[in-house]
């Protein structure tokens, strides 16, 4: 008797492991079939990944910063690279390279290319997800012509160039921004109210009615501006609101430029561009600085901005590079452009800013005291593929021109 007890015994634990094993293979065909349809998995692990990072106090460099997406959104990164736009070597394409963060002077690997702008790159979980404009030929007359074809991509960072469009053209022409934070993309509609959708651009949802667009989204707010009417004139806004659309207040009763949330604090830019701080409910308003600040970026390394530098008698010395600390203390210029850029990115250990000379246009990074530089992309322009044709239909000209003298 004592023998056929064990045996029912391990008979009984024997099916208890086939029913577990049968639900686990059941349950891994599940999901390869929903990530082989859907991308339900690797988003999933991604927003997991995220939320963990978040819960344990680390910092994941996913999606990108406000900062970043103001200046055009042109670089991220996240713990072990660097995303950037950048053209190819003839700049007949335009593209998305990465770069190891321990080594930022080693090989770089091409993401995506084509001929389009790219602007807003993210990174998010396994994928980059970024902004392509491309000009469309319309008819002039046409007021209601979709000048501008623009798309929001991904593509995984593994390098497969595998290009996903998951929004095709229906968000408002000419926007740039797009901010992925919680397993969302959000983005301005063509109606231009405030729009988001999953990561593979489903369940594409409106958040507000009121056609305000938005100036910066964070996993807890977004910033917006609101045309209204205060003593019979129309005037705009500043309004914050929490993420999911609701508890919307004005911040300052004014409007606010380039807003930047960081550190549960607005930075912001008066009309005249001097640089303001002060708390999310618009309270402890302070000026940090009365010089005119352009391309405004933060990090925990700083205020970051550029500006023109003037000589003793006030000619023009070029555009700088200045830094000061976050609470407006320690103004010091760090770099100084040989031209001008239109973006100044940060990432933890880097600046990243566009710049150019006569002969080449350059993509550069330097350390957060502008002590170190390193050229991270180098276009020279004798190598531009149609302007070889340029010089020579030029020339052309040139030998065939005639005097009046000669014509009479």
């Amino acid at each position: 008797m004592k023998e056929d007890k064990t045996k029912t015994k391990t008979k009984a634990k024997s099916n208890k492991w086939n029913i577990a094993l049968t639900i686990l293979i059941i349950l891994v065909v599940v999901l390869i079939v929903l990530e082989l349809t859907t991308n339900l998995v690797s988003n999933g692990f991604a927003n997991l990944k995220y939320f963990i990072f978040r819960a344990t106090g680390i910092e994941a460099k996913e999606g990108n910063t406000i900062g970043n997406i103001e200046n055009y959104g042109y670089f991220a990164e996240d713990n072990d690279y660097l995303y950037f736009m950048c053209p190819n070597e003839d700049a007949q394409y335009v593209g998305i390279s990465k770069v190891s963060k321990k080594n930022v002077t080693g090989p770089q690997t091409r993401l995506i290319e084509g001929t389009w702008e790219i602007t807003g790159i993210n990174s998010y979980g396994d994928y980059i997800y970024f902004v392509t404009l491309s000009e469309n030929e319309v008819d002039e007359n046409d007021k209601n012509a979709d000048e501008v074809d623009n798309k929001i991509h991904r593509v995984r960072k593994n390098g497969d160039q595998v290009d996903e469009v998951i929004n095709d053209n229906e968000f408002h022409n000419y926007s740039y921004k797009i901010f992925v934070v919680d397993g969302k993309v959000y983005y301005i509609g063509e109606d231009e109210c405030i729009w988001y959708m999953d990561l593979n651009g489903n369940n594409k949802t409106r958040l507000n009615e009121n056609a305000s667009g938005f100036e910066a989204v964070t996993d807890k707010y977004i910033l917006y501006n609101m045309s209204e009417f205060v003593d019979g004139e129309e005037t705009t806004v500043s309004y914050i609101m929490d993420r999911d659309g609701k508890n919307a207040r004005q911040i300052n009763g004014s409007r606010i430029y380039t807003p930047i949330i960081y550190d549960n604090s607005i930075y912001y830019l008066t009309q005249d561009r001097y640089l303001h701080k002060m708390d999310l409910d618009g309270k402890n308003d302070v000026m940090l600085s009365d010089i005119k600040i352009y391309n405004l970026n933060i990090s925990k390394n700083g205020i970051y901005y550029l500006n023109e530098v003037y000589s003793m008698g006030g000619d023009s010395q070029g555009i700088s590079i200045f830094r000061m600390d976050l609470d407006g203390k320690n103004n010091e210029q760090i770099f100084n452009l040989q031209e001008d850029s239109n973006a100044l990115c940060l990432s933890k250990d880097w600046v990243f800013f566009l710049d150019s000379n006569e002969n080449s246009g350059y993509m550069e990074l330097i350390s957060p005291d502008g002590k170190q530089k390193i050229d991270l992309f180098k276009l020279n322009y004798s190598d531009y593929y149609y302007l070889d044709d340029l010089v020579k239909e030029q020339e052309g000209q040139e030998n065939t021109e005639t005097t009046p003298e000669q014509t009479e």
